[in-house]
């Protein structure tokens, strides 16, 4: 085996250690293993507490992801962040390690603890000034049907029936609904420019503002979450 490739798997297991261990098991010192997870530190820095759902069954840390392939036996030969993906995830390329492991149990940390529970407050904050502007516009059009549309609509503590429907690019959804969300998924039709835009697939928010502007759509008639949650661009 040359190379094993988990690109957003780890975190969907319960036990990741023993799943990454069995894999490495059956492979020789050549292989490399690439392996990308959504990162916590990002999450809780970039307000992306929406990232909190039900299928990520593990979180990571950059320490905790040191941590774990430490304690597998294996190096990191590089690694990068994305930061426009799924709040922030990071990619890291390894082998096997031929040194002895450098393993060490990890404790949460209280300034862990601190820093989630004073964002999650800035998150819900900012929140309620999405929801300030939903209420003060009619006519409003959702754009992409993302997988996570039921994650944000809950933490607005809405069913996006405010929503005329939602405008997705896949013709395999038109006429569907996302799961707990009344809004019904459609196609663009060019008299949809009067109306005012909600960008619900938010961590496509770059690709479809650009959309939306390239449409002719006022800027000011875009609602766009993640920019209300990070105003100064971390990602």
């Amino acid at each position: 085996i040359d190379a094993v490739i988990l690109s957003h798997v780890i975190e969907h297991v319960p036990r990741p250690y023993f799943f990454l261990n069995k894999i490495i098991k059956e492979t020789g010192y050549k292989t490399k293993f690439f392996i990308e997870v959504p990162l916590t530190n990002l999450m809780i820095k970039n307000l992306r507490f929406d990232q909190i759902i039900f299928q990520h069954i593990s979180y990571f840390t950059l320490e905790s992801l040191i941590n774990l392939f430490n304690k597998l036996g294996l190096k990191i030969l590089s690694k990068k962040i994305n930061y426009e993906h799924w709040g922030g995830s990071i990619l890291f390329c390894l082998s096997k390690s031929i040194d002895e492991k450098n393993y060490n149990e990890l404790k949460l940390t209280k300034n862990i603890k601190k820093k989630f529970k004073k964002n999650y407050k800035i998150f819900t904050r900012k929140l309620q000034v999405v929801n300030k502007q939903i209420v003060q516009k009619e006519n409003i059009i959702g754009w992409g049907a993302g997988q996570n549309i039921p994650t944000m609509a809950y933490f607005l503590k809405s069913d996006y029936g405010f929503l005329k429907y939602i405008i997705d690019d896949n013709p395999e959804k038109r006429f569907m609904f996302c799961i707990n969300i009344k809004a019904q998924i459609q196609k663009y039709r060019d008299f949809d420019k009067k109306n005012y835009y909600l960008i619900t697939a938010i961590d496509n928010s770059k690709i479809i503002f650009k959309k939306l502007i390239n449409l002719g759509i006022n800027p000011k008639k875009i609602i766009n979450i993640k920019k209300i949650l990070n105003p100064k661009n971390l990602y």
